[in-house]
């Protein structure tokens, strides 16, 4: 599985697509999917194993609810035995995450210019705080009581510097996972 973490508006869906199609071109196709918000009585270590399948590429992941959990609900349903328990199970299946955040300053202007024409979940300033806990996480590797493991990271920093843009780094998630695979 191949895990694409960051806030709304940072680029995971357009870069997922541009990672499935290169991917694809090496005769190793993803399956894009996208982890919503799951009911309160999922139990993310028994109900998720069925969940990692090997060839995704996952919009969002456990990081993610962590995340949006600590930053706009009352908390996260992950605790910190059971995160660290499901990246253990992660790196044993292989899979790859993929961490995108935005330069603050920067992504507070393109939040701005987004919300002008999307309907979002997320109130501007909640977006802006999820990247910005994200933001934190390339820096230290932690998150509250988290310790995060990740292969790749990306910030953005201007309109030019959308991670599915760069090609070479497009290159870089789909050759590391593919050689992370065996391939």
């Amino acid at each position: 599985m191949l895990i694409i973490e960051g806030s709304d508006l940072v680029g995971k869906t357009t870069l997922i697509k541009e990672i499935c199609k290169l991917a694809d071109e090496h005769d190793f196709p993803l399956i894009p999917q996208h982890f919503g918000l799951l009911p309160k009585s999922w139990d993310y270590l028994l109900d998720y194993l069925p969940y990692v399948i090997k060839h995704t590429a996952m919009d969002r992941f456990i990081l993610s609810e962590v995340i949006y959990g600590e930053t706009l609900r009352d908390g996260s349903r992950i605790d910190p035995f059971t995160f660290n328990a499901l990246q253990l199970y992660l790196k044993s299946k292989k899979s790859m995450t993929v961490i995108i955040a935005a330069e603050p300053e920067f992504f507070k202007t393109h939040v701005h210019k987004q919300m002008q024409y999307r309907d979002e979940v997320f109130k501007e300033e909640q977006i802006c705080k999820v990247n910005d806990a994200f933001n934190s996480i390339l820096v230290t590797r932690e998150f509250n009581d988290f310790v995060v493991n990740y292969d790749i990271a990306c910030e953005v920093r201007n309109d030019r510097d959308f991670p599915s843009s760069n090609l070479e780094f497009v290159e870089e998630i789909v050759e590391t996972y593919l050689k992370l695979q065996g391939v």
